[in-house]
């Protein structure tokens, strides 16, 4: 536990000195780099985020009055949090950009960037290490929840076309975990109970041979699926594909389906009913 010097602190606020600042400085930059990884600030953009707070604190210590009865701590916590909340804002700016893009083609979008909104719920992924302890991966996640309370609203409602990053709000700390997009899709799919998930990749779909991109199998179950994959006909990069259609599968959606995204016109052919792509249903 980190105590505070009054001393230290009477100082700043009575006579802000460089030497003053300098040792709260390094004081206080490793309790605010570590709340910064509780909530999801990568490692890369920390040293900006503590130089804007450290700034915040130089102008603001000045007017702070230190109560021995009442924690410095938690008055330093929410300046921090006001702040990791402003540079989350800016990190999500290249999203509304997406929106743009689909409301320049005739659609109405929203983009999903607000904890309290956001539908994604997540616990940090944890991996076995060789020596069979448990590795941190750092803000990576896995979905253990989707929240569809606003976002049914935007569908039933506004009737605008959701655009959620592939992330999770972290279930027990409140940050930002990373998560795999198409486990994202494969959850939303079957949370709302979905006709149709789509995913797209780079090969018109499940290839019977890989090299041959006339052998595309158009439908197959879960289990023929499965049994590609112990035979190896399945490999690669298209195993997290098809294990994202078991996912949406089994979470409620109808059919999944795997589709060329170098065909710009892939899923206008779906939505008009022309066959394309690998469907996989249960």
């Amino acid at each position: 536990m980190l105590d505070t010097p009054a001393s230290l602190l009477e100082r700043l606020c009575h006579r802000p000195e460089e030497q003053y600042w300098e040792q709260f400085v390094v004081l206080f930059t490793p309790l605010l780099s570590r709340w910064g990884n509780r909530l999801g600030v990568p490692a890369t953009d920390t040293e900006d985020l503590l130089q804007e707070v450290f700034t915040t604190l130089f102008r603001k210590l000045p007017e702070f009055r230190y109560d021995p009865s009442k924690s410095f701590r938690a008055w330093l916590w929410t300046v921090f949090h006001r702040h990791t909340i402003a540079w989350r804002k800016r990190q999500t700016r290249n999203l509304p950009l997406s929106v743009k893009q689909l409301e320049a083609l005739g659609g109405t979008a929203n983009g999903y960037t607000d904890f309290d909104a956001f539908p994604v719920v997540g616990r940090p992924l944890m991996l076995m290490g060789f020596d069979l302890q448990p590795i941190d991966l750092g803000r990576v996640g896995q979905i253990s929840q989707i929240a569809l309370d606003s976002f049914e609203l935007d569908l039933d409602h506004d009737r605008r076309i959701p655009v959620i990053p592939s992330l999770a709000v972290d279930i027990d700390d409140g940050g930002w975990l990373n998560v795999n997009a198409d486990s994202v899709a494969a959850g939303m799919a079957g949370a709302l109970e979905a006709e149709s998930v789509l995913f797209l990749t780079d090969t018109p779909g499940v290839l019977k041979d890989r090299h041959d991109p006339l052998s595309r199998l158009p439908k197959l179950t879960v289990a023929e699926c499965k049994e590609l994959i112990a035979t190896g006909v399945i490999d690669g990069g298209m195993i997290p594909k098809v294990e994202a259609c078991f996912e949406a599968l089994t979470a409620g959606a109808k059919r999944a389906v795997i589709l060329d995204g170098r065909n710009p016109h892939s899923l206008l052919a779906e939505f008009l009913g022309e066959p394309g792509g690998t469907e996989v249903v249960p």
